[in-house]
């Protein structure tokens, strides 16, 4: 009997010592070498107007610049929350959304709009829950929108033209509080001030908003207040696996690692001064790159990334460092990265060893380097796990 029970307890002592062990091994400290998910899983970086977003590899989210946390600018990371799968930050306003683990959906910053579900003249300063069960989230141009774990699409804030109601016969009035949704079976969302693109399960892609640069991809210029299914037609099949937009203009990878484009050419399409390029109505191929895994969009800047890891740009200002408006290709910026972010002028690129690189405007410290000094080279981004915001 005695013998019988050392047996069960070794045997107890060796499953627990194999959990510890296991448990160790998955846990790494921020900025090791690791895989990363694809941004299909969770972006792990954002770039707003003035401010910089990134989640480490054990899950935890840092911020720098005005991105009003703690209400306070920074020029140097510090740590927001733990156990955050995936954020995004808004173009204009100083607006920052995540995910946890848990699917809840927590933002801080500017909410004069409803954007945090509250009214104020005064931003949120820390984190705070606005929905539960959630998997996506982009926070638009202050119409912020948000995918659920059952593909349900909601979506509340400002009034702009890309924010719509799930009810044809409803118009929509005034900041929105509590989020709304939108229709069911949603896969991919992107949004800017004046149109959306929303991507179902089934390959279809919806769109609604402005649309007097054929933004919508309708092949007309008729305005949509309501979700209208785009025609795809030039795409012959291929299936989009990336979004993207900005005011009037609108993008998508597909995946053979093609780009296209449609709507405003402004900045878009190089070769010709922006003033004389046309705007596209439907779906225009961008013959000058291929393979192309991912993008990120600037003001006058595209930011690209190739199935090789390496980073490109084209368009003008300090994330191409170019000042001319006749470009003819794009820039290549660096290589090994995994991952890609931009905001109106600066951009954030994650490489496959686990470090953090910025570039472009610097003025609320958005590039996270110490300093608020512009650099049109990437600068290496340095975390300090003993520094958070109190």
């Amino acid at each position: 009997m005695r013998n019988r029970l050392l047996t069960i307890t070794f045997t107890i002592a060796c499953l627990i010592a194999i959990v510890v062990l296991v448990r160790q091994a998955n846990i790494r400290p921020s900025g090791t070498r690791h895989h990363f998910a694809t941004a299909e899983n969770g972006h792990h970086l954002a770039a707003g107007a003035h401010h910089s977003l990134y989640i480490d590899s054990v899950g935890q989210l840092w911020a720098w610049g005005d991105a009003k946390f703690k209400n306070r600018e920074t020029a140097i990371p510090v740590k927001v929350a733990d156990s955050v799968m995936t954020v995004s930050a808004g173009d204009t306003s100083a607006t920052s959304f995540y995910i946890a683990i848990d699917g809840t959906l927590f933002g801080w910053g500017d909410t004069r709009h409803g954007q945090m579900g509250i009214l104020s003249e005064s931003p949120i300063i820390e984190p705070m829950p606005i929905m539960t069960d959630i998997k996506t989230v982009d926070a638009g141009h202050d119409t912020p929108y948000a995918i659920d774990s059952h593909s349900s699409l909601w979506t509340w804030g400002m009034n702009n033209p890309s924010r719509t109601s799930g009810d044809p016969g409803k118009e929509m009035d005034g900041a929105l509080i509590d989020p709304e949704k939108v229709m069911d079976l949603v896969k991919l969302v992107s949004s800017s001030a004046t149109h959306t693109l929303a991507q179902r399960e089934d390959r279809s892609l919806w769109v609604w908003g402005e649309n007097t640069s054929g933004a919508l991809a309708t092949g007309s210029t008729q305005r949509q207040t309501h979700p209208y299914k785009a025609d795809l037609s030039p795409l012959e099949g291929r299936f989009i696996v990336k979004l993207a937009t900005r005011n009037n203009a609108s993008f998508a990878v597909t995946e053979d690692g093609t780009l296209w484009t449609w709507g405003s050419a402004n900045a878009m399409l190089p070769g010709k001064p922006t003033q004389e390029l046309p705007s596209k109505t439907l779906p225009v191929k961008i013959e000058f790159i291929d393979n192309v895994a991912d993008i990120a969009l600037g003001d006058e800047s595209i930011l690209i990334l190739k199935n090789d890891g390496s980073v490109w740009a084209y368009g003008i200002g300090p994330v191409t460092g170019k000042t001319s408006r006749n470009w003819t290709t794009p820039v290549r910026i660096l290589s090994d990265a995994v991952e890609i972010a931009s905001g109106p002028h600066h951009a954030l690129a994650l490489k496959k060893d686990g470090t953090v690189w910025s570039w472009g405007d610097n003025d609320a410290g958005q590039l996270g380097n110490g300093t608020r000094l512009l650099s049109l080279k990437p600068v290496q981004v340095h975390f300090h796990p003993a520094i958070s915001a109190t």
